[in-house]
């Protein structure tokens, strides 16, 4: 049979944090994954220490088409293998959550991928209905709002600060600034890089002000004013980018640098492999399901507001000038 110090060894997790772990104690949400699937590996019997206190249904609120996007599934995936866990089942919902009362309705919410709008209507909705609700990969100043994040505006200042560190000096970037409040963070992030390096910011701000994001590339593809380098505020944006610059013969990272935000799976496999900024979305949703648990057990906590870490993980897309 299977000892504790086998999960020591197959998570890589250290002793005192796996022990701290079968005491019910807080640990790291990346080393609470490694050590539960540790635990499913060798059929560890399990049980959580507080795990009589979670029987009821938390609900994830998303948008139709969430599951473009690989990051927002890594957070489903994070935050139901942590409910599960506990016994707790999860169910998700689009389309809102107007219809969920409190008392009869869920024990929480996450919230995932909307518009600043749509975020902060939901969560206002939720919070006068006394529902427990939390957010991910978003960051607002209302000291109200409970979020779960890396530190968006230094994630981008480092990716940007990469590339001026490179040589270069103008870098484009694009974001729907409009909409989400997460592309205002990156903005401020990439105008951080150049201000503290006392540098004046170069003419290569847009925005979906100035039209869709091919539609500016080539625009400046075709005035020959395309920068080079290029801060996308996503890995999908670079990959976009990566697709517009082959189909005009514009080599990366020969001719222009390309450096991406948010890590996912794809990046790694881009031609060129893709440089871009780690975001630990399957933590974020352990860490939101644990800050739920939390709301729930603390009912008279202000709010929870929880921001792990980025790494830059460097790959082969940026070149020095």
């Amino acid at each position: 049979m299977a000892t504790k110090d086998d999960i020591v060894s197959l998570s890589g997790v250290s002793r005192s944090s796996v022990f701290r772990f079968f005491r019910g104690d807080n640990v790291r949400p990346d080393a609470r994954e490694k050590i539960l699937s540790a635990i499913q590996q060798l059929n560890y019997p399990y049980k959580p220490a507080d795990a009589e206190g979670c029987s009821g249904t938390f609900v994830i609120s998303v948008r139709e088409d969430f599951n473009y996007f690989k990051g927002y599934g890594l957070s489903i995936t994070g935050f139901m293998n942590r409910a599960g866990s506990f016994g707790c089942t999860v169910e998700l919902k689009t389309g809102g959550t107007d219809d969920l009362k409190s008392g009869t309705g869920p024990q929480g919410v996450l919230i995932l991928g909307k518009t600043s709008g749509e975020e902060e209507e939901e969560a206002r909705s939720l919070k006068e209905r006394g529902i427990p609700y939390i957010l991910v990969n978003r960051i607002f100043n209302d000291r109200r709002t409970n979020w779960v994040s890396v530190d968006l505006e230094a994630a981008a200042e480092e990716a940007v600060g990469y590339l001026i560190d490179l040589g270069h000096r103008e870098i484009g970037f694009w974001g729907a600034t409009t909409a989400y409040q997460i592309d205002r963070h990156k903005k401020r992030g990439y105008e951080n890089a150049y201000h503290s390096r006392g540098k004046a910011l170069p003419g290569c701000l847009f925005s979906d002000r100035d039209g869709e994001f091919e539609e500016v590339l080539q625009r400046l593809i075709d005035e020959k004013n395309l920068p080079g380098a290029w801060f996308a505020a996503t890995d999908e944006l670079a990959m976009r980018f990566n697709r517009v610059a082959r189909e005009n013969g514009i080599r990366i990272p020969e001719d222009v640098s390309l450096i991406g935000m948010d890590d996912v799976e794809p990046a790694a496999f881009m031609t060129p492999p893709l440089t871009s900024v780690h975001i630990p979305y399957q933590e974020y949703g352990a860490a939101a399901f644990d800050a739920l648990r939390y709301q729930i057990s603390n009912p008279d906590i202000g709010c929870q507001q929880i921001v792990l870490k980025h790494r830059l993980a460097v790959r082969e897309s940026c070149s020095n000038v």
